[in-house]
């Protein structure tokens, strides 16, 4: 899945346009990199499951 790709899929599952969607989108990518780039670990859980990254 690509940017794009997630950004159609957020705006679908929130009812809302992908103008709506992309800025959120794009924070979350934004504060997922710095998170990484510090050398941090993150965690995602997701209903059944969680994934480390």
């Amino acid at each position: 899945m690509n940017k794009n790709e997630l950004i159609q899929a957020i705006a679908a599952k929130t009812e809302s346009s992908k103008a709506e969607a992309e800025p959120s989108v794009r924070a979350l990518i934004e504060v997922i990199s710095v998170t990484l780039k510090k050398g941090e670990w993150l965690c995602v859980h997701a209903g059944k499951g969680a994934a480390l990254v």
